[in-house]
């Protein structure tokens, strides 16, 4: 069993949450600190996954620092400070994973289903607006503010469209028979929100009552499961998983259009680049626009 590596003494009671590659400490009631997941160094495995896991962390800070540059999305979670240790963040309630286990009874909420999908297709399209796709969408990238406001967090797999992902499997990635991807994209966008919304909307995970090796079968192979008849989200999501739609923005339309909502596109100031960005200011604006999470 791998042991790991306290890195801050003064912290060792702060302890929240660890990943594959980061592992998060509170700092206070509004902010944490994730920084990499360190193994002691017993051979050279754990080196060579030390070092990964900092070039993980790092490649995430230099996300958030490119983001920054572009303003900020009320959905997309922004950075407070990046620092050589690590990253500042504001803290959420939880994640939308562990949000719907605990309150299960939220499948029959549509009104709030409604609204965490379309802040995350939002999301996702001011992302590939500023060139990014995420990368690795999945529930449990996906924070839960004080408000029952949903963000995409978790950035170390994001990557500029058109690049090879670097993270995910189905069913949140979409993967043909032999476990290929198609290039960062509408595509691979698309598809990973199509299994999120599924997941939103029905309570479970596509195909959460298969073996895995039956469900990775069927999906490989595009045979995706059903969703109602009369359905708009669900036939969103079938549209979703064939990859139909050309752009993000382009699914956005049409969500928005199904709801009887605005798209956010049209009342974005957030997504106007940030001329003359200072950090400090921008450690101002974010540190008060987080302290509420």
């Amino acid at each position: 069993m791998a042991a790991y590596r306290r890195q801050f003494d003064t912290l060792r009671y702060n302890f929240l949450d660890q990943g594959n590659s980061g592992t998060a400490y509170t700092i206070s009631q509004h902010i944490i600190l994730k920084c990499p997941t360190l193994r002691d160094e017993k051979s050279h495995v754990e080196k060579h996954v030390n070092n990964a896991n900092t070039a993980s962390i790092d490649h995430e800070k230099d996300i958030y620092t490119a983001m920054a540059s572009y303003g900020r999305h009320p959905n997309v979670l922004c950075a407070i400070l990046c620092t050589p240790e690590g990253i500042f963040l504001p803290r959420m309630k939880t994640t939308l994973y562990q949000y719907l286990k605990d309150n299960p009874l939220l499948c029959a909420d549509t009104k709030l289903q409604n609204r965490w999908i379309s802040q995350l297709i939002s999301a996702a399209a001011w992302l590939e607006k500023i060139a990014y796709a995420h990368g690795d969408l999945r529930l449990d990238n996906i924070l839960i503010d004080v408000n029952k406001d949903v963000k995409i967090a978790d950035f170390d797999a994001t990557v500029e469209i058109g690049s090879e992902l670097l993270a995910g499997t189905l069913p949140w990635a979409k993967e043909d028979a032999q476990g290929n991807c198609p290039q960062a994209g509408p595509e691979t966008e698309q598809f990973s929100l199509g299994s999120c919304m599924f997941n939103i909307r029905y309570g479970h995970p596509p195909y959460a009552e298969l073996e895995s090796p039956v469900w990775y079968e069927y999906m490989s192979h595009q045979r995706y499961p059903p969703t109602p008849k009369g359905d708009d989200i669900g036939d969103i999501i079938q549209t979703c998983w064939r990859g139909d739609y050309a752009s993000i923005e382009q699914l956005e339309d049409h969500i928005s259009l199904v709801l009887g909502i605005v798209p956010r596109k049209s009342m974005s100031p957030w997504m106007v680049p940030v001329k003359g960005y200072k950090r400090a200011r921008h450690l101002e604006i974010v540190f008060g626009y987080g302290a509420g999470g």
